[in-house]
């Protein structure tokens, strides 16, 4: 019982990680980096160009970073679930627990439990913290890389300076809400999956009638 609700809890959480809000800001990144790279064509080509350059490292860092963090999360979510099981199933025959006298070890079970998850977590921090790095530093890297070269426009090819603001903001910031939008992808696979997962338990007919 502990362990269906459980999952009933997780998959439906899932299904509506994939609707809603999540859904408009996949649009939003979508248009975002569209509408900007044909203004800042019009602007200068040649720093859209440049910037586009950068579009890549933005996107990979980011959705790098999304997808280790949903992979950690996946054992980890794993182990509450063996947790909440251990304490439902406690909970509803608390009276046998109490006769029996097995409260230390239904709490050593518990315990043991939530200590996976912990150790998941200890080993795979240091990783973590590496590639968190990795996904915010790249964006500031291509604003500087970008800039950099806009110096350049302006000081030997008498390029505006708004020109050179307008593109960098326009395309960078463009492909930092699509890399969002990209790390949030997986959450569909993972929705239709829970969605399969709780049609089937909805579907399911008892062996006693």
């Amino acid at each position: 019982v502990g362990n269906l609700c459980a999952k009933l809890s997780g998959d439906t959480a899932s299904v509506q990680g994939a609707t809603g809000s999540k859904l408009g800001t996949m649009l939003q990144g979508l248009s975002t980096l569209g509408v900007g790279t044909f203004m800042s064509l019009f602007y200068s080509w040649k720093m859209t160009l440049m910037c586009l350059v950068c579009v890549p490292f933005i996107l990979f860092s980011i959705v790098l970073e999304g997808r280790v963090m949903e992979a950690e999360s996946a054992v980890e979510k794993q182990a509450l679930e063996d947790a909440t099981k251990v304490a439902v199933e406690a909970i509803t025959s608390v009276r046998t627990v109490h006769s029996l006298g097995q409260e230390g070890a239904i709490v050593e079970r518990y315990n043991r439990k939530l200590a996976l998850a912990e150790a998941s977590l200890r080993r795979k921090t240091r990783f973590r913290g590496l590639v968190f790095g990795f996904g915010h530093t790249a964006t500031s890297f291509a604003y500087a890389f970008s800039l950099g070269f806009g110096g350049y426009l302006i000081a030997r090819k008498g390029e505006p300076y708004k020109n050179i603001i307008i593109v960098s903001e326009a395309l960078l910031f463009g492909a930092w809400m699509l890399a969002q939008v990209l790390s949030f992808a997986p959450n569909l696979q993972l929705a239709r999956t829970a969605a399969g997962r709780l049609f089937r338990i909805l579907d399911r007919k008892p062996q006693i009638y």
